[in-house]
């Protein structure tokens, strides 16, 4: 039996389309089968299976690997005149959206990197890691779930605490040295 490729191991495009069709769920470290669920794509499962089977000529007939072939069809099919009013889009300016920077987002993804580099340091591996097997890796992330699940219920249990403040006279909430400081109006 031949071993099961790894998304790591497909060719971009292909790691790209499936990548939008995962939201989130991509692992290039996993096989195509445990990205998402083929009959939910627009491609079907008979797509996936022979892409999966090591046939991609079928993903490049759908997905062709001159993105702008279709394009270049068209201009070469249209005449003279035709051509004269496309060539006019060159001239359409695109406004380009500002990036608006995202204060908790930013504070979210800066403490990804700091658990990240704790982890790197104390393990001596990253998340890019082959060494362990599917079952592995669930039973890694039930251990952290459980986890959380006590968090809850410690943060439940001292629910008193917390909601002895009239949020209305809270001036400001820290977090110094792992303590929360409140500090009242």
């Amino acid at each position: 039996m031949e071993k099961e490729l790894k998304m790591k191991d497909y060719p971009k495009k292909i790691r790209d389309r499936v990548k939008e069709i995962a939201c989130g769920t991509y692992n290039k470290n996993f096989g195509l089968m445990y990205q998402f669920d083929w009959e939910e794509s627009c491609e079907g499962a008979d797509f996936w299976v022979e892409i999966n089977d090591g046939n991609f000529d079928v993903f490049y007939e759908m997905y062709p690997k001159e993105e702008n072939e279709k394009v270049l069809k068209e201009i070469n099919r249209l005449n003279d005149d035709e051509y004269l009013q496309f060539d006019a889009l060159d001239d359409i300016e695109v406004n380009e959206p500002e990036i608006v920077s995202d204060s908790i987002v930013d504070s979210v993804i800066e403490s990804f990197k700091e658990r990240s580099n704790v982890g790197i340091k104390k393990y001596g591996v990253t998340l890019d890691r082959d060494d362990l097997s599917f079952l592995e890796w669930i039973n890694h992330l039930q251990t952290e779930l459980q986890d959380a699940i006590l968090y809850a219920e410690k943060l439940k249990s001292a629910k008193s605490m917390y909601y002895s403040f009239d949020m209305a006279t809270i001036k400001s909430i820290e977090v110094n040295n792992n303590q929360l400081i409140i500090t009242t109006k």
